[in-house]
């Protein structure tokens, strides 16, 4: 069998020649190897079995909006093949600069596909064009520093209130509220997958990194399934109501016990339940789940969680029309909680709280995208969003948005100081 270094030689020989490859060996490690590649097209992958790195760009597919979805996702399925194909769609339509170079929703077929397991490595190389492989030569020191947000909190507040006053004239029921926490300075593509592979990733969770330029990429680890599906068996998470967690085991059991005694936690998680379950009975699926939910724990925050199991014959893009967006991460009523965020959020969401796929033929995972950052020239934007019901307090939502987007900060703060004793060193 070959070694990693055969199989790198074996594709730098593909590359030259225009050649195609399939080559697998024991061991290897494809996020590690994605780092140290300049390349303007990046797509990354973790998950609890795998790793999957994708270099350039073989075909793509693009639907411009929500009306067109569907249809180009059957274009999708029918070239796929045995092929990984990398996946996003935003929460909604829009035009802002920043998220240009993502489109509404796409589907990336690499020219590359360097796939890691506990047990062994596969490289795929399907294009035909010619590429160059270059290493990153000398990463950029980068030099963020977070922007103060100077009325951020007031102007949450007052958005909190006035979904409260939705609820009195009973137009909304529940509705969830963005943060987005700007960093200026210095930065590039090396950094930021620098980044998104130092971020924590704690089981159950999936690490992405979508890279469609040379100037931006949208990163993050999600806690959050939208559903995952294994031939025509599909599992979908009801993930709703959040408290943080602790390094000390006794602490943490006692904030999950609050947690799942919290009514206001219960009554965010129910409305999302009982959205999965009409859902997904409208379309005449069964399903079996538990009664109440478990508490899901991560390395910084603990949420309430409940798992669905059913047998279904609809594709990924049936599914994905079908359950999202769920009330975690918009509201109740949908389209009415949607046109009030677009009024009370002053930025664009994009692809936070859409959606981020690996997909393919047997087997697709499809995320909702949350504990994530969008990275577009010298500016990366941290995300993170507080479900609001009529039980909720200004400051108390306030504090679980800024408790959420710490975990970027922190990770910003600790490259910053590795980097500095490796310059002492």
């Amino acid at each position: 069998m070959h070694s990693e270094k055969e199989a790198l030689a074996r594709l730098q020989i593909a590359l030259t020649f225009n050649d195609t490859l399939d080559i697998s060996f024991p061991g290897g490690n494809a996020l590690k190897w994605a780092r140290g590649i300049d390349s303007k097209h990046c797509y990354l992958w973790e998950d609890e079995n795998q790793s999957i790195a994708g270099i350039g760009i073989e075909r793509m597919f693009e639907a411009l909006s929500e009306d067109s979805y569907r249809r180009c996702a059957e274009d999708v399925v029918d070239a796929m093949e045995n092929r990984f194909v990398f996946h996003w769609r935003r929460f909604v339509s829009g035009t802002s600069t920043e998220w240009e170079p993502f489109g509404f929703a796409r589907w990336v077929f690499p020219d590359i596909t360097y796939r890691s397991t506990k047990t062994h490595s596969q490289i795929v190389r399907r294009g035909s064009r010619k590429i160059e492989l270059r290493n990153v030569v000398s990463p950029t020191s980068p030099t963020l520093q977070q922007v103060a947000d100077y009325g951020q909190r007031k102007v949450f507040s007052r958005a909190v209130n006035s979904a409260k006053q939705a609820f009195l004239e009973q137009q909304l029921r529940k509705v969830v509220l963005a943060r987005r926490a700007t960093h200026e300075g210095a930065s590039d593509a090396s950094y930021w997958k620098s980044l998104v592979t130092k971020m924590p990733r704690p089981s159950g969770s999936y690490r992405f990194y979508l890279q469609p330029g040379a100037q931006t990429a949208f990163l993050g680890v999600s806690p959050e399934r939208l559903f995952e599906r294994k031939q025509k068996h599909v599992e979908v998470d009801a993930l709703a109501g959040t408290t943080l967690s602790d390094e000390r085991p006794d602490l943490a059991n006692q904030l999950a016990e609050k947690l799942l005694n919290s009514d206001k936690d219960r009554v965010e998680h129910d409305f999302v339940t009982q959205h999965i379950d009409d859902k997904l009975r409208s379309v005449g699926l069964a399903f079996k789940r538990e009664p109440t939910p478990v508490v899901k724990k991560l390395s910084s925050l603990q949420h309430l969680w409940t798992p669905y199991h059913l047998e279904s014959k609809l594709s990924d893009a049936e599914l994905a029309d079908l359950l999202h967006p769920t009330p975690a991460i918009c509201g109740i009523p949908s389209e009415t909680a949607r046109h009030f965020i677009a009024q009370q959020e002053h930025f664009d969401r994009g692809l936070y709280t859409g959606l981020v796929g690996l997909v393919s033929k047997n087997h697709t995972t499809m995320l909702v995208a949350l504990r994530c950052a969008l990275a577009n020239h010298h500016k990366i934007y941290a995300y993170a969003g507080a479900g609001i019901v009529s039980s909720s307090e200004a400051a108390k939502e306030w504090d679980e948005v800024v408790n959420k987007g710490r975990v970027f900060s922190q990770l910003l703060d600790e490259d910053k100081k590795e980097r500095l004793l490796e310059r002492l060193a």
